[in-house]
């Protein structure tokens, strides 16, 4: 009998290992495989990815144009037209370098109803000082997803860069707090005191410009911990990475979490997150996620089952504190898995990559798992091979997952992406930024009876409030009328007469429209 694992389960201050029964689901929808238009072996696409609604993201930091070794990079942008994913656009530094390595980190959000900005990282730009690093970002606009035209906006730097800081190494960017857009960078090897303690550096967007808000380190920085190796934005929270933090009663490379809340003024660092089995060379923080109130932190090294098995940990805040995490250990552990490798989370599950699993007779193959409130999903590619690397990036929206293997060898070694699932087919003009409304996330979600979707309004003004399917059908009328300021509204969705399947909840004044996913599952 399949063990199931509930994400609502978790209770604070619990720590839970997690045991997995073979998997009751192979994949959690068709898998659709990207390459890049303009394959050459080596360029390692799919090192890493994004996915935003309709759109993906691929970075391939040894990209080169001319067909050699100097590792310029690229990225390269793929819209889903409701049938396939098409590339619509490849990125390139419009100042390109040797060993720039752009595309080493993607991040991808919608700006506003007709642009999407697409980021990714340089962590070996060179325009600042050797290696600083920098980030370029870039607006890809239309009316048609699959006919989208990007052009370089901006290149960001940070304010106090150095040589070696690898500015660029981790981003990450948040589109869902309705007052501000934010964006995160890592500087993993910036010098403070010492040598390669680390900096994060976060960014708000106004009026189309981005701006260094201020600069993140940590309270207790210490040398070689690599604060910002991974970076994780939601809301007005950040999660910042630091692998070699190395406390005393534990060891070297045992790793750190930290978390910093905006508090309408400045950024304060409010929490510090350790494995509850902190080991050293756990590397615990070499990748994080995070989504509202729930933090995932990778440690590949974790030798809980084995050297380099790897595992994962799950923290949830409760309204006051963090809980001491829930560990995942790799369910399939016969070896040097590293599984923790990349980590993703949303509200419809979670997902852990596990870089280096091999099959029986093989080595490096790669593997990934899905978890959701009902089910466990594994995931290999199916056509992997020794040494693809399948499970070391990952990203997750709404369901919709993508996983990179950027030594994919079929057919001629380039690397690859793969995408599960389909994103939910939305308007052009859906999504329109507003102060004047806030529009909660559906909960709970998944659902299985009902779910609960909160309205707040500053002005009393006409609402319609639908629920679509997957075929854009409009399936059921929540709300059709005028409703008041400043009280929240309460909308629920009731399972009763719908298919199991991803539904889009769509809200629409006069001077608004905005959606939000949800699943049901029975």
């Amino acid at each position: 009998m399949p063990v199931l694992f509930s994400l609502k389960a978790i209770l604070p201050c619990m720590f839970l290992v997690l045991h997995f029964a073979p998997p009751t689901r192979s994949q959690p929808g068709p898998e659709i495989k990207l390459t890049p238009s303009d394959p050459h072996p080596g360029q390692e696409f799919g090192a890493a990815v994004a996915v935003e609604g309709p759109v993906v993201v691929v970075g391939a930091f040894r990209d080169d144009p001319d067909f050699g070794a100097l590792e310029y990079g690229a990225a390269y942008v793929f819209g889903y037209d409701g049938d396939e994913w098409i590339e619509v656009a490849k990125l390139r530094d419009p100042a390109p370098a040797a060993f720039d390595w752009f595309g080493r980190s993607v991040a991808v959000t919608r700006m506003s109803p007709e642009i999407w900005g697409v980021f990714a990282g340089s962590r070996s730009d060179d325009m600042v000082a050797v290696n600083a690093g920098a980030v370029e970002y870039a607006e890809c606009r239309g009316a048609l997803i699959i006919a989208l035209v990007c052009t370089t906006e901006a290149t960001l730097f940070a304010s106090d860069g150095e040589e070696g800081d690898h500015f660029g190494r981790a981003l990450a960017v948040d589109p869902r707090n309705p007052l501000v857009i934010w964006m995160v960078v890592g500087a993993p090897q910036h010098d403070l005191a010492g040598f390669d303690e680390g900096a994060a550096y976060v960014y708000r967007n106004e009026g189309g410009d981005w701006i260094e808000e201020q600069k993140l380190t940590a309270s207790d920085a210490a040398d070689a911990a690599y604060f910002g190796e991974s970076v994780a934005i939601s809301g007005n929270r950040a999660l910042i990475g630091a692998w070699g933090d190395s406390p005393t009663d534990v060891g070297q490379n045992a790793g750190a979490a930290y978390v910093f809340e905006f508090d309408g003024s400045q950024w304060v660092e409010t929490s510090k997150l350790v494995a509850p089995d902190s080991v050293a060379q756990a590397q615990f923080g070499l990748t994080v996620a995070l989504t509202g109130d729930q933090a995932l932190v990778g440690a590949p090294l974790n030798n809980a089952l084995g050297s380099g098995a790897g595992a994962a940990y799950l923290f949830k805040f409760d309204g006051s504190q963090w809980d001491e995490g829930s560990s995942i250990l790799n369910p399939d552990h016969t070896g040097f898995n590293l599984f923790g490798s990349a980590v993703a989370v949303d509200e419809s599950g979670i997902l852990v990559g596990a870089e280096n699993w091999f099959p029986p007779g093989g080595n490096s193959t790669g593997k990934a798992f899905y978890i959701t409130d009902t089910f466990t999903y594994t995931l290999i590619s199916s056509d992997g091979g020794i040494g693809d690397l399948f499970g070391s990036a990952a990203a997750v929206d709404g369901g919709v997952l993508a996983i990179g293997a950027p030594s994919n060898v079929h057919p001629d070694g380039t690397g690859a992406a793969y995408v599960y699932g389909e994103p939910v087919p939305t308007a052009i003009g859906e999504i329109v930024p507003s102060t004047s409304v806030v529009l909660a996330a559906p909960s709970p979600n998944p659902f299985r009876q009902q779910s609960v979707i909160t309205l707040t309004l500053a002005h009393a003004e006409a609402v319609r409030v639908s629920l679509f399917d997957l075929l854009g059908r409009e399936v059921r009328i929540l709300h059709d009328g005028v409703l008041g300021a400043q009280t929240p509204h309460r909308f629920v969705v009731s399972a009763d007469g719908l298919p199991s399947g991803v539904y889009l909840i769509r809200v629409v004044t006069p001077s608004f429209a905005e959606s939000r996913r949800v699943v049901l599952q029975r």
